[in-house]
């Protein structure tokens, strides 16, 4: 039950932060011109929308969504074991065999381990 509690915790802090960082985005309006919204689904570390340039390459949005939620996940957490599985949960998200589909409905095929 606490494991639940402390999963549940970890989401709605996660999630409390990225709202805050949309918000600081757009009160800027130099950022907002060249804001785009990435939306991640499927089976990653968070589920959502997130701010990104348009300059920023996928491999770099991904691993500040990924550096971020990982930061916040550990910021309030005091439990030894239960830092030993939010890493565990953070290091069994593939590299691999991500899909990037495009506004126009491309679907392109990324391999980020190649760029590690």
């Amino acid at each position: 039950m606490k494991r639940i509690f402390t999963l549940l915790f970890f989401i709605l802090l996660t999630n409390t932060f990225f709202a805050q960082t949309r918000e600081e985005l757009k009160n800027n309006p130099i950022v907002t011109s060249s804001i785009i919204s990435v939306t991640i689904g499927g089976d990653f570390v968070i589920t959502g929308s997130f701010p990104s340039t348009f300059t920023e390459r996928l491999d770099q949005f991904i691993t500040r969504i990924y550096n971020q939620a990982y930061t916040k996940a550990l910021q309030s957490i005091r439990d030894t074991k239960l830092i030993i599985e939010i890493n565990k949960r953070f290091k069994s998200f593939s590299l691999r065999g991500i899909v990037l589909k495009r506004a126009d409905g491309k679907l392109l095929n990324v391999d980020l381990q190649k760029f590690r």
